[in-house]
């Protein structure tokens, strides 16, 4: 909708707007209501009570901590969404920068220039799974994080059109969004994202500027009304069975219930919420500390969100138990686990296309300033202090930060996360990650993909084998299913069935065929070796059983890969290897040379057993939602009766053959294959 213009450069037009649009009778009417209803006389102090949840704001020294170098590429990162924020342009679910135009419609998709209709999106969701272009537009739109962004950049320049501008959408928002059967309410997850970043971009804002009373006041109407909209419609199906998505809703209640907490109804949120939160805590993050998702990304989410629980529990009386911070603090350790080196998570089970906050603009898949904030606030930084992030800089203050550049973080030991059915193998060049977890999310599969007993691998900081990623949950049917398939991972296809049925027409659900289990994990500081099967095969006619066994010797930085196939009858084999978009040189047939980078340290790829060939593919892998690029897939297939066994080696190049091949021989040995 168009909203009156206000001259972005003069600070006295901030009163401009608030008089023109908000003085009127029905908002002086709508005022008395909601006084009546939620039962506080004043409105408008509710905001200015709310615990202050970033502490950097109130440090003097914030403004130039963010001018020294190591923050210099986020300082001006910020600079740039800020300013196109004002001229409204947005960079939304992979659409680079949309211009939405001088009056914001809020429902209204900027790829397809039609309006979002929620009905529809319902139908779509849920008996779909899906959502249109026209649905994910205005939802990340309305999450609002270019609030917080505008907010900051106010906080370090003291530009007034920004906290103009903030005023001028928050009404825009409110004026376009009336109808309760908006596109934007037909989520109660998003509307925590929303209300969140309203509610602390309000407080960084209100630190040096003066809100009118008639603009706060019509804030907290927004704010309740949010509230009501999430308590009223929970997106719950039942304990042990919910998701990130319940977990938000119960963050929005809990910040919610805090800033009425001296009305009944915000009491009663709060209550709500730290029950469940406990509650679901125990259901969805396992003894190992990983969400059930079988989603890193989605790990990523639900710390975060139980991240922003535990920094507002520190700045009230609404106390979380021992046993949910202890979990957030393993939840920290497997976010910094599975962290690569370029910053983001390991591409592991659905990417996720958002964030709780986004203060500098950062990728969805890179938690680093969680991982810092994190650490921070539960006492977990490392001897040195780590290096900090600029967002530890703003959400924890100035005072005890690292701020220098040139540390290197510790070296992480081998470990096998077994309740999550996931090990790491890792030496000094190496990192291996082996995924044998089960069907997530106690069997629903939701952000599941057909990975079990696949690995990836990082050669000096560098992808080799990888997990081609996700590129879109909802909006085309064949392309979330390519993606997640069993033949997309780096496993064992068996009669080209897939590991774990997909159910038709449903895109977040995948039948639980597949029971993995890691039967054997030895590590040591000379190697490591670990064992599992997975019986998704024994549904065929001919049961099959496949057992992956991988031995890594730390010292040669040899890996063996051995593959068993259990039945009786002939079956057709396929096991893939996904590869970067690299230089692959074919020594024989049986033989890989692979060049992740020219005059790099390159990786041989043998099939041992038996006299297979390799046959290099183009393919496809995702970096991050609405993103594919090409990539490489390296196949053997073969049609043989089963037992079957096959026998890999994944060597480096850094020796002569004759060295090469007496590394090899000595890992056989040690290990017995």
């Amino acid at each position: 909708m168009q909203t009156t213009s206000v001259k972005r450069s003069d600070p006295e037009s901030k009163e401009t707007l608030n008089t023109v649009l908000m003085s009127s009778f029905e908002a002086r009417r709508q005022e008395k209501t909601y006084t009546e209803e939620i039962g506080c006389d004043n409105l408008a102090a509710l905001l200015d009570d709310f615990p202050t949840i970033f502490e950097g704001i109130s440090s003097p020294d914030l403004v130039r901590a963010l001018q020294r170098p190591p923050f210099a590429k986020q300082r001006q990162q910020l600079e740039t969404l800020a300013q196109s924020a004002i001229e409204h342009r947005f960079d939304i679910a992979g659409h680079d920068m949309i211009r939405v135009g001088v009056g914001i419609d809020w429902s209204d998709s900027s790829t397809q220039r039609r309006r979002g209709d929620a009905t529809n999106s319902r139908l779509l969701r849920q008996v779909y799974g899906t959502d249109e272009p026209a649905v994910q537009i205005p939802r990340g739109l309305s999450r609002c994080y270019h609030f917080l962004q505008m907010a900051l950049q106010f906080f370090l320049t003291g530009n007034p059109a920004y906290p103009i501008e903030f005023a001028d959408q928050i009404i825009s928002w409110h004026a376009g969004n009336e109808d309760n059967e908006d596109i934007n309410r037909t989520s109660s997850s998003e509307t925590t994202f929303r209300v969140i970043n309203w509610l602390l971009a309000y407080q960084v804002f209100a630190a040096n500027w003066d809100f009118t009373d008639n603009f706060k006041t019509t804030l907290v109407i927004r704010l309740y009304k949010a509230g009501k909209h999430i308590s009223g419609n929970l997106e719950k199906i039942a304990a042990g069975f919910n998701s990130s998505h319940y977990l938000a809703n119960l963050l929005g209640l809990l910040y919610l219930g805090e800033l009425f907490v001296v009305t009944q109804i915000g009491k009663e949120w709060r209550r709500l919420a730290l029950r469940e939160l406990e509650q679901e805590c125990s259901y969805q993050i396992d003894d190992d500390g990983v969400d059930y998702e079988s989603s890193l990304p989605y790990h990523g989410v639900a710390t975060e969100i139980l991240l922003f629980a535990y920094l507002l529990s520190l700045k009230t009386g609404c106390r979380l138990s021992s046993q949910l911070s202890d979990k957030l603090k393993k939840m920290m350790a497997v976010l910094r686990r599975f962290t690569l080196a370029d910053g983001s998570i390991l591409s592991f089970g659905d990417a996720n296309e958002g964030r709780l906050i986004d203060l500098f603009g950062r990728f969805p898949d890179d938690f680093r300033d969680c991982i810092a904030i994190g650490e921070r606030l539960l006492q977990l930084k490392e001897p040195d202090g780590g290096v900090a992030v600029a967002e530890e800089l703003v959400v924890c203050g100035t005072e005890g930060i690292n701020t220098s550049s040139d540390q290197q973080p510790h070296p992480k030991s081998s470990c096998c996360l077994k309740h999550s059915g996931i090990c790491q193998m890792r030496s000094s060049n190496i990192v291996l990650d082996f995924f044998a977890n089960p069907v997530g999310t106690a069997g629903l599969g939701n952000h599941k993909h057909n990975d079990i007993l696949s690995f990836t691998l990082q050669y000096h900081n560098r992808p080799v084998f990888i997990d081609p990623g996700t590129y879109t949950c909802t909006e085309n049917k064949t392309w979330r299913n390519y993606f997640r398939s069993t033949a997309r991972h780096n496993t064992v296809m068996v009669d080209g069935q897939e590991q774990n049925r997909f159910v038709t027409g449903l895109f977040f659900l995948l039948r639980n065929d597949s029971k993995p289990k890691i039967t054997l994990w030895k590590t040591d500081s000379e190697s490591d070796l670990v064992v599992a099967v997975t019986d998704s095969y024994t549904r065929l006619d001919d049961p099959v059983v496949h057992r992956r066994s991988l031995y890594f010797d730390k010292n040669t930085e040899v890996i063996l890969i051995k593959d068993e196939l259990l039945g009786r009858e002939v079956h057709q084999l396929e096991t893939n290897f996904h590869i970067e978009a690299m230089e692959v040189r074919q020594k024989q047939s049986n033989c890989l040379h692979l060049l992740p980078e020219p005059d790099k340290p390159a990786l041989l790829l043998q099939l041992l057993e038996p006299a297979f060939s390799f046959s290099i593919n183009m393919d496809w892998n995702s970096p991050a939602c609405g993103i594919k690029r090409s990539s490489k897939r390296l196949t053997v297939k073969t049609e043989t009766r089963l037992p079957f066994t096959a026998l890999y080696a994944i060597t480096p190049l850094d020796h002569d053959s004759e060295t090469i091949a007496a590394r090899l021989e000595v890992a056989r040995a040690a290990v017995g294959w």
